[in-house]
Parts: structure tokens; C-alpha cells; sequence
């Protein structure tokens, strides 16, 4: 694991689970066609704790992506 960027950039909220394998339905604060879809990594913050995950595949799901982290 790598050390938490200074430089973090807030982009999207996860909304909920999706389905039964673990997924993510995040909504991307710049709509369904905004560059969340290509990012590779990600950080998710909640609080004071930050977990960096890697992004194994993702869907547009309506306004959403659906979001498979690995692990």
C-alpha cells in the first residue's frame, strides 16, 4: 500500500452495495460520462480512515457506476 496523496480530489459518493459479489454504485459528482470511469485507483474516506483500492472493472448503472475494487 502507498502512502496517501497530499493532493486528493473528491469526486463521486458511494451510494451503496451492488449486487452479490461486493461491488460499489458510486454517483460521480460530474455526472455518468465524467472521468471517474477511467481511473485505475482510488481512496476511500470515511472519517478519519483512508483505504486505497484498486478499480478491477466498472459499469454505467442509470446516473451511477457500479465499481468492482479488487480484493
Amino acid at each position: 500500500m502507498t502512502e496517501e496523496p497530499t493532493d486528493l480530489v473528491e469526486m463521486g459518493r458511494v451510494i451503496s452495495a451492488f449486487g452479490v459479489k461486493g461491488q460499489l454504485k458510486v454517483e460521480p459528482f460530474a455526472g455518468p460520462d465524467s472521468s471517474l470511469s477511467r481511473i485505475k485507483r482510488l481512496w476511500l474516506k470515511r472519517q478519519d480512515k483512508t483505504l486505497e483500492c484498486r478499480v478491477m472493472s466498472w459499469k454505467q448503472h442509470a446516473d451511477a457506476l457500479v465499481l468492482a475494487l479488487e480484493g
